[in-house]
């Protein structure tokens, strides 16, 4: 459960200049502003491994959810989510390849509203027991039904370097870059070049509890101009996630969390904040 400032990821100020209309001044419908509303969510998820040699596993995960908004007027942003991968892994001293095939699926207000595919192969270096640098590739398509102009061709590189000490501290931080080509040439503005950075940390206070902070910035730059603001579009956007983890008995976690998104745009309507405060509940078999 929680409560979110901005459900819809919409600017603050609903009047907006418009410079394909002579700077003219439009009004957004109340869809297109930032809704703050309580959410609750519901979701589960399996993971196997199956083990044929001591080198080689089948993997396969599959994970769902559902949130739903208190008022009634937010109902047109309740969703359902539903993602899956298969493959296998190999396994070699101190290296482990892995390459699945993936499935996603997105819902909105009982529509589908986004659909991926595509493959992730992922290397990772164990150095020791409490060091490890992971590398992958990830290329894919996302396909938005009723909106194909918006269709795109996603591939992203990256790679991370993970640190445990023995006093229970964690520390990580990765680095990427990609591209969403556009599959629809006529339509440029709905490409972009990316890259971003990660990092965080975790520190352990004892058996049962521990905090965590996350940082990560990613940057986008569009390919083609925007038609009514007549710009590039470039965005800038900011995460930063606060929590701690508590496991109050065997097998059952609770973490409060508090999240922040700023994104930074030239285009007015993607410009945009937003806070939300989770609890979250989860039972592990």
């Amino acid at each position: 459960i929680g409560y979110d400032t901005n459900i819809n990821s919409g600017p603050g100020n609903p009047n907006v200049a418009v410079p394909a209309f002579g700077g003219a001044i439009f009004t957004l419908n109340n869809a297109g502003v930032a809704t703050k509303d309580n959410y609750a969510m519901v979701g589960a998820g399996l993971s196997a491994r199956y083990v044929v040699d001591p080198r080689w596993s089948l993997i396969a995960n599959v994970s769902g959810n559902g949130r739903g908004h208190q008022k009634q007027s937010s109902s047109a942003f309740n969703s359902l989510q539903a993602d899956a991968n298969a493959g296998a892994s190999y396994r070699y001293e101190k290296h482990e390849f892995s390459g699945v095939v993936q499935l996603g699926l997105y819902d909105v207000n009982g529509a589908r509203a986004r659909n991926q595919t595509g493959v992730v192969g992922e290397w990772t270096y164990r150095m020791d027991g409490f060091r490890q640098v992971s590398s992958y590739i990830q290329r894919g398509s996302l396909s938005y039904p009723g909106q194909t102009i918006r269709n795109a061709d996603r591939t992203v590189i990256g790679t991370s370097y993970a640190h445990a000490f023995r006093n229970g501290f964690i520390a990580f931080g990765g680095a990427y870059v990609g591209t969403e080509k556009h599959t629809n040439s006529a339509f440029p503005q709905f490409g972009d070049r990316l890259y971003g950075l990660r990092s965080g940390l975790q520190q352990e206070i004892d058996q049962s509890l521990s905090a965590f902070a996350g940082l990560s910035y990613e940057a986008r730059r569009y390919y083609g101009q925007d038609l009514l603001f007549l710009v590039n579009r470039r965005d800038e956007q900011w995460n930063l996630n606060l929590g701690v983890n508590w496991i109050p008995g065997q097998f059952w976690r609770v973490t409060p969390q508090l999240s922040y998104t700023a994104v930074k745009s030239n285009v007015v309507i993607s410009d945009f904040n937003r806070f939300v405060f989770a609890l979250n509940l989860r039972r592990d078999f």
